[in-house]
């Protein structure tokens, strides 16, 4: 059962009243990554740096449900956009619901952050290491053919703020 006493954080809030969503973060990764971004990739470094905003700044990065998956923690809205880049890169201008200009600095910062530490990695690098993380561990449910079960932000913000360099 996650910890309920609070966690202090070390910034302000990443939001400044901007309403992001989802495919606004994974234009800024598209955009900003160097090497090519799978489905399963764009889920897993969203994932880092929902993780990272929720233990620096305790406060999601993004509102979307994320589900623990048999490949580790997954957006579904962002997973149906994408179905057909499972195997192969999203190019740039393909997610038409996003705009990364809409991102404050703090998020942008996030974001960058998890570009360098992650971006080089490949999907399966992700989701191999995700798999070893309590936050899908706890909500994963292995009897089921397909798990939809919620990870829970609470579980997240526990966990990662115990593995920082994970984030870092």
């Amino acid at each position: 059962m996650p910890s309920t006493t609070p966690i202090a954080t070390k910034h302000k809030s990443p939001r400044s009243g901007k309403k992001t969503n989802i495919f606004d973060i994974a234009n800024y990764i598209i955009e900003n990554n160097i090497c090519p971004i799978t489905k399963m990739k764009m889920n897993k470094m969203i994932y880092y740096a929902h993780a990272k905003s929720l233990v620096e700044y305790n406060e999601p990065l993004v509102t979307e449900e994320m589900q623990a998956w048999i490949y580790g923690p997954v957006f579904p809205t962002l997973t149906k956009v994408l179905k057909k880049f499972t195997y192969q890169p999203i190019p740039i201008n393909t997610i038409k619901q996003g705009n990364s200009n809409k991102l404050t600095a703090q998020q942008k910062a996030i974001l960058d952050t998890i570009i360098q530490k992650y971006g080089d990695k490949k999907a399966s690098f992700l989701s191999h290491q995700t798999h070893d993380e309590l936050p899908w561990l706890n909500a994963y449910d292995e009897h089921k053919p397909w798990s939809e079960n919620v990870i829970n932000d609470e579980d997240i913000k526990t966990y990662f703020h115990q593995h920082l360099t994970k984030i870092q």
